[in-house]
């Protein structure tokens, strides 16, 4: 993305910018709007995502799958210690909350069930 800084007044800037879309990001109604505005010379109001948001989701991820090892070690732990099948002590538990695997619980159940 190339972008130039123009001093407009004292409390704005004018900023304009070439920016690469990729074809399956952008409508084929929204090019030819673009094309439009360029051809006519108007600006574009453009908002940007941040991606700290995306980050943030990887920590989530990376929390709920702390839960589901803990738990499953956990499960190990105490089949192993009371000599319980651990298969059978599985399907107890994905009963009791009604999921199909430990995944599919919320991090509310997961924290219960350890």
């Amino acid at each position: 993305m190339e972008a130039q800084l123009k001093f407009v007044k004292k409390t704005a800037f004018e900023v304009s910018m070439k920016v690469v879309v990729k074809l399956e990001d952008i409508t084929p109604d929204e090019i030819e709007a673009l094309f439009k505005l360029e051809l006519l010379g108007l600006p574009v109001d453009v908002s940007f995502t941040y991606h700290q948001q995306e980050e943030e989701k990887k920590e989530e991820k990376t929390d709920r799958k702390k839960l589901i090892t803990s738990l499953g070690s956990s499960m190990s732990y105490y089949c192993q210690k009371y000599n319980k099948n651990e298969i059978e002590e599985r399907n107890k538990l994905c009963d009791k909350y009604f999921v199909s695997s430990r995944k599919d619980m919320t991090d509310e159940q997961l924290i219960e069930a350890i």
